[in-house]
C-alpha cells in the first residue's frame, strides 16, 4: 500500500482537478462586462431620480434614529403624508404621490392616535394609498414573515411604495445588534424587498447610550444606507446621503391637537416645519438683480419679503445658499423664515 504522506497528495490532487471544468468553456455571446468610456456612462447610464429632492432617492435603505422620545416617529408621519399626498417636505420637492405602507411594530396605539391627530389637523380624509400595518411579532430573520409582507403586498398591487418600518430594534429582536453578520442579515432581507418591489424603505432607530456615536447597532449597517437622518425633538439633520448634500438641517415646531381617541380624551402633536417653499436658483438671481437695480424705497419694499431677507442675510454673512439640483433639472434654493 501507499504511504499515508502519499494517499493524501493524491487526494488533494483530485480535488484540485476536479476543482475546474472538464470541458472546454464555451464563449460568451456578449461580454459580462462592458467598458465604457466616462462620457458615454455618464448618457447610457441611469440618472440618481430623487423621490424627495436631494434626501430620499426612489429606491433604497434608509433611516430615521435619534434617543427615544425625540420625535422621529413625529418626523416619520408628517413624511408618509406628504409622500402620500405628493407634497413637498420641508421645502424639498418631492417627486410625485406615493403608495406608503407604516409598519408599526413599537407602539401601535401611539402612532393610531398621532396618524388621527395630523388628518385632524391638516382636514385631510381617509388616503387610498397609505396604509399601516400592525404586527410586533414581524422579524426580519424569519424569512417565512418576510414572505407573508411580500405577498401582502402583491394581494394589494402596490408598487413603487415607500415602506416605513418601526421600529428597526423590533424586527430584530433575536439578532445581535452589533454583530455584523446578523446585521448583514437583516440587510439582505430589506434589499430583497427593495429590488422585488422598486421600493423605498425607510426604518426607525435608537442611538445607544453615547448619541454621538450614532445609530445602535453594528457599523456595517450604515454603508448599506442611502440616506440617514439624525432627529432631535425640534430639529433633524442629515447624517449621511449618497450623492446628496450634507449640509441640510431644518427645525420645526409643534401644534397640539385634542379630542382625540374613542372618548375624546387624548390629545397628540403635530410638527410644523419652519422652512417655506424653495423657489428656482435662477428666480432667486433675478430678484437680487431687481432689488440692487430700485433705489432704497423700493429695496425697503423687498425687505418685507421672508425670501429677499433670507438671501440678504444669506449674502451679508457670505454664506453659500442652499442649493441643489431636482429632478426637472432646475437648481433650486431652500430658505428658511427670518
Amino acid at each position: 500500500p501507499l504511504p499515508q504522506e502519499e494517499v493524501d497528495r493524491v487526494v488533494q490532487d483530485l480535488k484540485f482537478t476536479n476543482s475546474f471544468p472538464t470541458e472546454e468553456l464555451t464563449e460568451p455571446s456578449e461580454p459580462r462586462y462592458q467598458l465604457l468610456h466616462t462620457q458615454d456612462a455618464r448618457t447610457s447610464r441611469p440618472q440618481v431620480k430623487w423621490l424627495v429632492d436631494r434626501i430620499f432617492k426612489e429606491k433604497g435603505i434608509c433611516t430615521i434614529y435619534a434617543p427615544k422620545s425625540q420625535g422621529k416617529t413625529f418626523l416619520a408621519i408628517d413624511l408618509a403624508y406628504k409622500l402620500a399626498l405628493g407634497q413637498d417636505w420641508f421645502g424639498h420637492k418631492v417627486l410625485g404621490a406615493r403608495n406608503v405602507v407604516y409598519f408599526a411594530m413599537e407602539d401601535w396605539e401611539g402612532v393610531n392616535i398621532r396618524q388621527q391627530g395630523y388628518e385632524l389637523h391638516h382636514q385631510l380624509k381617509s388616503l387610498p394609498n397609505l396604509y399601516v400595518v400592525d404586527d410586533d411579532e414581524f422579524q426580519l430573520d424569519n424569512l417565512s414573515m418576510v414572505r407573508d409582507f411580500m405577498e401582502s403586498l402583491k394581494s394589494v398591487n402596490i408598487v413603487n411604495p415607500v415602506i416605513i418600518f418601526d421600529t428597526w430594534q423590533d424586527m430584530t429582536t433575536y439578532l445581535k445588534g452589533n454583530d455584523n453578520d446578523d446585521m448583514s442579515l437583516a440587510i439582505n432581507m430589506l434589499k430583497k424587498i427593495v429590488k422585488e418591489f422598486n421600493a423605498l424603505i425607510i426604518f426607525l432607530g435608537h442611538t445607544g447610550k453615547d448619541v454621538s456615536k450614532g445609530f445602535r447597532g453594528a457599523s456595517s449597517i450604515e454603508g448599506h444606507l442611502d440616506t440617514a437622518i439624525i432627529s432631535s425633538y425640534g430639529s433633524w439633520q442629515l447624517g449621511k446621503v449618497k450623492n446628496g448634500s450634507m449640509d441640510l438641517a431644518y427645525e420645526f415646531s409643534y401644534d397640539t391637537v385634542d379630542g382625540l381617541g374613542a372618548d375624546g380624551d387624548e390629545d397628540t402633536l403635530v410638527i410644523n416645519p419652519l422652512y417655506k417653499q424653495c423657489i428656482t436658483y435662477a428666480d432667486a438671481q433675478k430678484l437680487m438683480s431687481k432689488v440692487k437695480k430700485n433705489d432704497g424705497k423700493s429695496i425697503d419694499s423687498f425687505r418685507q419679503n421672508s425670501l429677499f431677507k433670507s438671501v440678504l442675510k444669506s449674502l451679508s454673512e457670505r454664506r453659500d445658499l442652499d442649493r441643489g439640483m431636482s429632478n426637472d433639472g432646475q437648481e433650486y434654493i431652500y430658505y428658511p423664515i427670518i
